[in-house]
């Protein structure tokens, strides 16, 4: 397992593209680089599909 430092450096280096509210997601440490970049994979997309169904239901009303 990659060391928590390097895994906090590549939490950083993952998230560094998204808008700055999708940069504070959870970051978990001891495992792997590749469960690591599928954490965030996982926890972006459903934080953006969230964000959409509330701009799609504020839209409706």
């Amino acid at each position: 397992m990659p060391a928590q430092q390097a895994l906090h450096e590549y939490f950083s280096k993952l998230l560094f593209r998204f808008q700055t509210e999708l940069q504070s997601i959870a970051r978990i440490y001891n495992i792997s680089f590749a469960k690591a970049k599928d954490h965030r994979i996982t926890l972006v997309k459903s934080t953006l599909i969230k964000e959409l169904e509330v701009r799609e239901k504020s839209t409706e009303v």
